[in-house]
């Protein structure tokens, strides 16, 4: 016997670059099928929360909305990387959600802030910016917001967030 039978080492074999392209594939699908499932239930719990849902249902009720954009009136996922538009903080929460009806589509402004009773988060404000509509002229709505719901005006909305 030889020592070079004896003293035999292993040859580690190293995957081909077609299996490594496969593995790629298949963890790249896992991170992103993660991705739009975490997505995905973002926005759901964020439009579970009360202020989103009495603030859409106050959208929903509002004459002049239902008139500009029709109805239904149906809203869509925000856009949590808009952080100048969608964003909370001690003294704020402010979100712009997409909605479209069956004549016009545009932007839901919704705001609520600490000012209720024990600095309780209450609604204090719902916009709507129309983009285009069918019901009138764009100089008549353009850079212009319609008040769905103002606190001075209306009072507060009383919504439980959990926030202190």
């Amino acid at each position: 016997t030889s020592t070079r039978e004896e003293g035999r080492s292993t040859i580690m074999k190293f995957p081909s670059n077609q299996q490594l392209m496969g593995f790629a594939g298949i963890f790249g699908g896992f991170v992103g099928c993660t991705g739009l499932y975490m997505h995905s239930k973002m926005q759901k719990q964020f439009k579970q929360t009360s202020f989103v849902r009495e603030s859409l249902s106050a959208l929903y009720k509002h004459k002049g909305a239902c008139h500009l954009l029709g109805t239904p009136i149906k809203n869509f996922n925000i856009h949590f990387h808009d952080l100048e538009n969608n964003h909370t903080d001690d003294e704020e929460a402010i979100f712009k959600i997409p909605v479209k009806g069956p004549v016009g589509h545009g932007w839901y402004y919704i705001r609520a802030e600490p000012k209720g009773k024990g600095g309780l988060w209450v609604g204090v404000k719902c916009e709507l910016e129309i983009e285009n509509t069918e019901m009138l002229e764009k100089e008549k709505y353009q850079d212009k917001r319609l008040k769905v719901f103002d606190s001075d005006r209306d009072g507060f909305m009383n919504i439980d967030t959990g926030m202190r």
